[in-house]
């Protein structure tokens, strides 16, 4: 091409990006207009948008900046609502992670490298086996509209999965990919302090609550502690198991604050679920790293010590939790006889209805017409995650569901004996982690979109990771290209 070409072409491409600007500009005017009777804080948030759109059309490398702004959007809980209400429900629910990470597959689809993309690894199986599980439920069940509903929430979880499992191709990706995931629990951890400190938990909608007589907040992904505490675990597992091994893998100055940061977090969160889980993932990090001689017992020593230091300084604060139901006042029903009660309305349901449930989502509309006569105490959705999936979407529902966390932990395995790379050392944290999670999902409503969100996004970056130090052909095609 001459010179004069490319000096028409350039005027030309600049002349498309001021007249994007403009075009923008005039939108972010209407949407104000149209919005003027509205709440401020959604006109700031399109005009934030418009903003972002901008600027990532002006950022030179923008699968750089998608990628970041991707991972990083899962602390943000916010949602675009279609059909709000409709059935009493909260509509169809489309996240702020969902829609970055629409942006970052379009940008792929525009380059040309959406096409070396697979539809999943090792784990496919039981993926399939819950879709095609909650479809069954949604067609026999009252709540339609309910059953859509959380369809598209678990299409959305596939989605996160499908693009974490598609963005790593090397360790250098691999490393990317976690450290963006340690800055996402080092803000978590700093936004937990100001909200302990604050007696609030506040949401990026604007939103703010009281966070209880004992400050309890969830951060910005959730609602309650115990949230909170799911969604940094594999994180806070990976940056402890960092840490603690003796290959070096990462900075240890580095692993050693971000692990500190997200334990005080952990600990202020006075859940009793989360730090018995935690400490159960722990012995099953620290046993399979002395076996393979990569942690010592000096380690282990001193870890144990730091342990029992701050579990008995949190303690006085515990037992004062401990003493208060969900209402906040003393002397009442125990903890363990609610939750039993709990158990004994799920197990009425799964009994009428042991194959296709009552339906995805539908059991907080309808679990009080099968409550046993004579019930008096607290009443809520069942606080076991594997009996609520039994309830919902049938036996078969929750079996698709265990085989789901069953090929994680064999993924994991895979990994760990790959050897004690970055990889090998983030798997074993992972393996800490999922023990973990499954121990809450046994004690705490496990509903929540942000936790739930990151344990798929968890389960897609270990099953990329298998490229890297399994030496077989993946799952559904041949080696995939480097892409970036």
């Amino acid at each position: 091409m001459s010179s004069s070409w490319r000096q028409i072409a350039g005027e030309v491409a600049g002349s498309t990006r001021y007249l994007l600007v403009l075009g923008l500009g005039i939108l972010a005017g209407v949407a104000i207009l149209l919005l003027s009777q509205e709440k401020v804080l959604w006109i700031i948030y399109i005009l934030l948008a418009l903003f972002g759109l901008v600027f990532v059309l002006s950022f030179p490398d923008k699968r750089r900046l998608l990628y970041t702004v991707f991972i990083l959007s899962m602390q943000v809980e916010v949602y675009l609502r279609l059909l709000y209400g409709r059935a009493e429900g909260e509509g169809l629910a489309i996240p702020m992670v969902v829609l970055t990470g629409g942006a970052l597959t379009a940008w792929y689809a525009g380059t040309g490298r959406l096409k070396y993309f697979r539809f999943g690894g090792t784990m496919s199986g039981p993926i399939i086996a819950m879709f095609v599980t909650t479809f069954l439920s949604i067609l026999t069940t009252s709540e339609r509209f309910i059953g859509l509903a959380y369809l598209l929430s678990l299409a959305e979880y596939y989605f996160l999965y499908w693009l974490s499992y598609n963005l790593v191709h090397s360790e250098e990706d691999f490393r990317s990919f976690v450290k963006l995931l340690l800055v996402v629990l080092a803000m978590q951890s700093v936004v937990y302090y100001i909200q302990s400190g604050l007696g609030v938990t506040f949401d990026l909608s604007g939103q703010t609550w009281d966070a209880g007589e004992i400050p309890r907040p969830g951060g910005t992904v959730s609602a309650n502690p115990a949230g909170f505490a799911s969604f940094i675990m594999p994180a806070l597992f990976m940056a402890v198991t960092m840490a603690i091994v003796k290959p070096r893998v990462w900075s240890r100055k580095y692993a050693v604050i971000v692990s500190l940061m997200g334990l005080l977090a952990l600990l202020l969160t006075f859940t009793r679920g989360a730090w018995s889980g935690f400490l159960f993932g722990m012995v099953v990090v620290v046993y399979i790293g002395l076996r393979a001689r990569v942690i010592s017992g000096k380690t282990v020593f001193i870890a144990a010590a730091l342990v029992v230091i701050a579990i008995l300084a949190f303690t006085p604060v515990m037992l004062e939790r401990v003493a208060m139901d969900y209402s906040g006042q003393s002397g009442s029903e125990s903890t363990l006889e609610e939750r039993l009660g709990l158990i004994q309305i799920a197990l009425n349901i799964i009994a009428a209805h042991p194959i296709t449930g009552i339906g995805p989502g539908s059991y907080g509309y309808l679990f009080k017409s099968y409550m046993p006569g004579g019930v008096d105490q607290w009443v809520f959705v069942v606080h076991n995650e594997f009996l609520l999936q039994a309830a919902e979407i049938g036996i078969p529902g929750a079996i698709a569901f265990v085989a789901f966390l069953v090929a994680g932990f064999r993924v994991a395995r895979r990994l760990v004996r790959g050897g004690f790379t970055l990889v090998g050392v983030c798997a074993l944290g992972w393996i800490g982690a999922l023990v973990t999670l499954i121990w809450q999902m046994s004690w705490v409503p496990w509903i929540g979109w942000s936790y739930n969100a990151m344990l798929w996004v968890m389960l897609g970056l270990m099953d990329a990771a298998q490229r890297l130090v399994v030496r077989q052909e993946p799952v559904g095609g041949s080696a995939l290209p480097v892409i970036r």
